[in-house]
């Protein structure tokens, strides 16, 4: 019995597993309770939650965060019971609507912190409520949620302006005239602005911000503002010196000058310009001086970054604690070793990917930084047994993280070694082939503060690791296996575990995992997202087995399950109310399936069906009229389905960023000429083979589609030289282009250059009719360029040679 004394309950990460009603019941019985936190707790019922919520009257502070069993009638007993709520957490408690909010701010009015993200159910009606029946709000967090509109937004600068200090509108569409007023009116108190993602904001609400935020503003995330430049940057420089926090990683459109203005920020302590392709590092070298406070720095995925800019940081930044310097290929051991000796409290260091690292940098690092916490070496394939030994010998009580994947190179004895590490909670050994059933076995006994593993591909490890591994690791939320091809169910079947699994994540994918595995794991854990993609031993008996204890499941993957049809599918997806990612693909899958998911998983947000050779349009129609939030299909082989389909989805799904339709022959330009005008959040769309696409469907993507990254258009021969001239004028942040066996020749292929020239990743111009004119500009416009194909091309020798010379990052190049 638990003291009415106590008036603070936080669940610990390895009891969540064990609140279900009973242990509910015993905390709630305790009448002081002030502050609740059952954040990730979804094994008590919503019934029960209700009836006993009333108890706690005196409660202050709410964390139900993920508790997905949330519903609006659950608002309503808190609302009429805790009327001093100060704080409530909901987020991704995605049952609630507009009712529930409306229910809680109407008679709760002294809450103050605030969050919604994920409930993408609230609407307009919501937000006027928060701000008609709320007086005091500091904390407002609303995430995700893509249906407010300017109309309710404009409200919250003018009500909460004397008290708004933190506003998280991260991916939502709130716009520069919202944002600006925001900025205005709360200009006094405002010190946190989170708007990264949301792609109406531009220059204009930034400058807003930092002309009447700068002398309060301590936390700014701009990450992936596509339009944000020097005009307002430059601004932040010049009125936010009170900065400790910025972010402006994938703000494509920046360069040095943006850089060279963040000069006066010296509190600045967190720092990421991860993902700019434009910005040389001498930029940057030369206002690191400036920043003395400087703690953690991301530069991952910067082509331009070399040793110059880390052996900078180890003369004038001597408190960096975070760096990240993955994937920009030219550091190496010439910076690393100096860097780790000069700093004095290395907590987090990112080195993946780069094959300039050797056991000599390692080394170094293991013997003179000693309590770093977390280390990413994955894909650093010139590091060997003697750093993997440094490693547990020397940071054996300190580190909590540590990725070694895609490492053939370790020994048993040195993977065995990783066991020293008893304060893990993140692993990831995957391709490390060289792992036995004896390392799994040692990690086990002697990690068990593990949270997450991954052993993907490990050809030497059974599933008898897998009782023993579940039972010791009593906090573990994910767990991958997939393509252990020795894993099957006779270790799993029947078990019994002491403690009910934290598990949450679920991969046994290219397995011989079955029924017996599966049941075992889903009854004894909440099982949110389930893996299992090309395993021969799941069958429709087995979906209809496990259907029963499926209800927590989000994400679905059964795609190249050959021995599962509508039978199967249709019985577990009945019972999975809040999934919101399924692949189907490569199954015998009808249009059945997706009116069972139409039906009842109105949320879906992401769905796979390629090669679903018995889907049609009255299938993908379904999906269109009542999944509203979708953002991803990939309808590809599948031949049945038509215009009329297509044009459904863009008549009702406006959120779609991904389409792929590749080999569907009986989609034309009508049906994409309707998307581009309805999806205009479009980012990827892969045509392969639809050979009814001509130049009016393309031409339609370059007019309303200007947010387009990736696109594919191989084998479209009606797609002439002309439409990808305007695709290359106007759709200015494309990665990828693929345009084999097209009408393309130099003017459409050189304007696609010059315009995305930093940012295209990937150029396949096979079977085009491409002069040594594009090869050419390709040479001097793409310094980032990873993939290009010019295979059955006119070009010259000499012009692949310049290519070869100029760009340095260019992996995979093919030509005749």
């Amino acid at each position: 019995m638990i003291s009415n004394k106590v008036t603070n309950v936080f669940i610990k990460t390895r009891m969540i597993p064990q609140v279900n009603d009973d242990l509910l019941n015993t905390i709630i019985s305790c009448k002081n309770l002030e502050h609740l936190n059952l954040s990730g707790c979804v094994q008590f019922s919503s019934t029960l939650f209700s009836k006993q919520i009333t108890r706690l009257n005196q409660l202050k502070s709410l964390n139900l965060n993920g508790c997905q069993q949330i519903t609006n009638d659950n608002l309503c007993k808190i609302s009429n019971s805790c009327k001093h709520l100060e704080e409530i957490h909901l987020n991704g408690c995605n049952r609630i609507d507009d009712q529930g909010i409306v229910d809680l701010v109407s008679k709760c009015k002294k809450i103050k912190i605030l969050s919604l993200s994920g409930l993408n159910l609230l609407t307009d009606r919501s937000m006027i409520s928060i701000c008609q029946k709320l007086q005091d709000l500091q904390s407002l967090c609303i995430n995700h949620i893509q249906w407010f509109t300017e109309k309710s937004m404009m409200m919250i600068g003018k009500r909460f302006k004397n008290s708004l200090r933190c506003f998280y509108a991260y991916n939502t569409l709130i716009t520069d005239n919202a944002l600006s007023d925001i900025a205005i009116n709360c200009a006094s108190q405002l010190s946190v602005i989170n708007i990264s993602k949301c792609k109406n904001i531009t220059n204009t609400s930034i400058a807003s911000i930092a002309i009447n935020c700068g002398k309060t503003l301590t936390k700014l995330f701009l990450q992936n503002i596509e339009c944000l430049s020097i005009h307002s940057v430059s601004l932040l420089g010049k009125y936010c010196t009170q900065l400790s926090t910025l972010r402006l990683d994938g703000c494509l459109n920046l360069m040095d000058d943006s850089i060279l203005s963040l000069q006066p920020l010296g509190k600045l302590k967190i720092l990421n310009l991860s993902n700019l392709p434009k910005i040389n590092e001498f930029s940057l070298i030369k206002i690191l001086p400036s920043l003395m406070e400087l703690e953690e720095l991301y530069l991952y995925e910067n082509p331009r970054f070399s040793d110059l800019t880390v052996k900078q940081l180890s003369m004038t930044n001597p408190k960096i604690n975070t760096l990240r310097v993955d994937k920009t290929v030219f550091v190496s051991d010439a910076s690393i070793i100096p860097f780790t000796n000069s700093v004095s409290y290395l907590r987090v260091l990112n080195l993946s990917g780069l094959q300039s690292i050797h056991d000599s940098s390692i080394m170094a690092l293991a013997t003179s930084q000693k309590f770093i916490q977390k280390l990413y070496l994955s894909g650093c394939k010139s590091i060997g047994n003697d750093s993997l030994f440094a490693i547990t010998g020397h940071m054996s009580s300190s580190l909590e993280v540590l990725k070694i994947d895609d490492s053939h190179q370790f020994s048993e004895d040195a993977l065995s070694s990783i066991s020293l590490l008893k304060g893990l909670k993140i692993l990831s050994i995957s391709h490390c082939v060289h792992t036995t059933n004896n390392t799994i076995d040692l990690i086990g006994y002697n990690c068990r503060e593990l949270e997450q593993l991954y052993m993907c591909k490990l050809p030497m490890v059974n599933d008898a690791v897998l009782p023993a591994l579940l039972s010791n690791l009593c906090k573990l939320k994910i767990l991958r296996i997939d393509g252990c091809i020795n894993m099957t169910d006779r270790s799993l079947t029947g078990i019994r575990f002491l403690n009910r699994l934290c598990l949450e994540v679920f991969n046994c994918s290219d397995s011989r995992i079955g029924c017996g595995g599966l049941l075992t794991i889903l009854q004894q854990s909440s099982i949110r997202e389930l893996y299992a993609w090309n395993c021969d031993y799941i069958t429709d008996d087995i979906l209809k087995t496990i259907s029963n204890d499926s209800s927590s499941i989000q994400i679905l993957r059964l795609d190249g399950c050959k021995n599962i049809s509508d039978k199967g599918i249709r019985a577990l997806i009945q019972r999975c109310p809040l999934l919101r990612i399924l692949n189907i693909s490569n199954t015998k899958s009808s249009d059945e399936t997706l009116q069972t998911v139409a039906g009842y998983c109105k949320r879906l947000k992401k769905l796979y069906t390629n090669n679903c050779t018995k889907i049609t349009s009255s299938g993908i129609s379904a999906i269109a009229y009542q999944c509203n939030e979708l953002s991803i299909l990939n309808a590809s082989r599948c031949s049945n389905i038509t215009d009329n389909a297509i044009i459904d989805i863009s008549l009702k799904c406006k959120l779609l960023k991904r389409l792929i339709l590749n080999y569907c022959p009986k989609i034309t330009s009508q049906a994409i000429i309707r998307v581009s005008v309805g999806c205009q959040m479009l980012k990827e769309i892969s045509l392969k083979g639809c050979g009814n696409l001509d130049e009016m469907g393309v031409l339609s993507l370059s007019t309303y589609c200007k947010r387009l990254q990736y696109i594919d258009f191989t084998d479209c021969h009606l797609v002439t030289d002309l439409s990808i001239l305007g695709i290359g004028r106007e759709c200015l942040l494309l990665k990828s282009v693929i345009l084999t066996g097209t009408g393309v020749q130099d003017n459409g292929a050189v304007e696609i250059c010059v315009r995305s020239n930093v940012n295209i990743l990937t150029l396949d111009l096979e079977r085009t009719r491409i002069s040594d004119r594009t090869v050419q500009t390709i040479a001097q416009m793409c310094p980032a360029i990873k993939n290009l194909n010019l295979l059955n091309t006119p070009v010259t020798p000499q012009s692949i040679q310049s290519v070869k010379h100029s760009c340095f990052l260019l992996t995979n190049l093919q030509s005749k």
